[in-house]
């Protein structure tokens, strides 16, 4: 080193200060400061559940690596431990997250490439979605007809009414909070959900007309489905 002018001491600090750099940049450091910038943006149900996805599948194995050093085989491994569980769609939203971190660190420095982005191809396909099937018109009456004879539970009774009334997202119904309904005894109610619990981050309102002839009796048994 002498002979090619360099000096053996900076080469000796330069190599502390790497190494030092790789130790306190691991996967699970550089992950976690990414999904504190995602809370700014995203709705915190899931941004804890890319946080819960991480901590259960990936950190247990690569949280603790220098993210530098992690390459495509490594990671592939990881997923592929997802893959054997059954979950293939996990797995492959697992690799986007995993490239999200990789990027991000790529940005900051830290990192020269996104071993993720190797792996396209890699993991077995989910394939495609099977939605259950729509009612037909035609069988409609007969499914509100049945509905009003169900035995079970109350609240799945009132919920599937006010699916067929409001034609809400499931997510949407589930969450339902009772404050969130306005002017119930009024000529003009109406559901107001809030913008962080739809699709579109919009706030959705919904007009509500109850039934003619319903009693006041029913509106306990609509408040229990909300609490």
């Amino acid at each position: 080193m002498l002979a090619e002018g360099k000096d053996p001491n900076l080469a000796k600090q330069e190599t502390k200060r790497a190494a030092k750099i790789a130790r306190n940049n691991t996967f699970e450091a550089v992950a976690r400061e990414w999904l504190n910038l995602q809370r700014r943006r995203l709705a915190p149900r899931y941004t804890a559940l890319l946080q819960a996805r991480l901590e259960a599948d990936v950190f247990p194995y690569l949280g603790s690596r220098p993210i530098a050093e992690i390459g495509a085989p490594e990671l592939l491994d990881v997923l592929q431990k997802v893959e054997r569980r059954g979950v293939l769609e996990t797995a492959r939203r697992l690799r986007q997250i995993c490239g999200q971190v990789f990027r991000y660190a790529i940005a900051k420095g830290l990192s020269k490439y996104d071993p993720s982005a190797g792996l396209r191809g890699a993991l077995s396909s989910p394939g495609k979605p099977r939605s259950h099937k729509a009612i037909p018109l035609q069988e409609l009456p007969d499914f509100i007809v049945a509905l009003s004879s169900y035995e079970g539970d109350q609240r799945t009774q009132i919920a599937l009414r006010l699916i067929v009334l409001t034609f809400v997202r499931t997510s949407e119904l589930r969450a339902a909070k009772w404050s969130e309904i306005e002017k119930l005894e009024s000529e003009e109610p109406l559901w107001r959900i809030p913008g962080e619990r739809t699709k579109m981050k919009r706030e959705h309102i919904v007009p509500l007309a109850p039934p003619s002839g319903q009693s006041a009796a029913g509106t306990p048994a609509l408040a229990r489905l909300f609490q």
